[in-house]
């Protein structure tokens, strides 16, 4: 996967088990973005932890497949 506008060969590890951040980052493998709770975690392991100047700001989209939601779903989507 090709993101132009970004360092590629500055990736040294990439992790889907959120569990793994801090310990990668407090052993020296790298630097993160993190939500506040996990750098608080990050903080007390060792790690040096800078609030982001320009706050960071999520627009969360729902996406599903075409027709009906399962029940269980579609009582929540038709709320958002």
């Amino acid at each position: 996967m090709s993101h132009p506008g970004l360092l590629q060969h500055a990736i040294a590890v990439r992790t889907t088990y959120r569990e793994a951040y801090v310990p990668l980052i407090v052993s020296g493998a790298g630097a993160a973005i993190l939500p506040r709770f996990v750098g608080d975690l990050a903080s007390a392991a060792g790690a040096k932890v800078m609030e982001l100047q320009t706050p960071v700001v999520l627009k969360p989209t729902l996406v599903h497949r075409k027709g009906e939601l399962a029940p269980q779903y579609a009582n929540s989507a038709t709320s958002l």
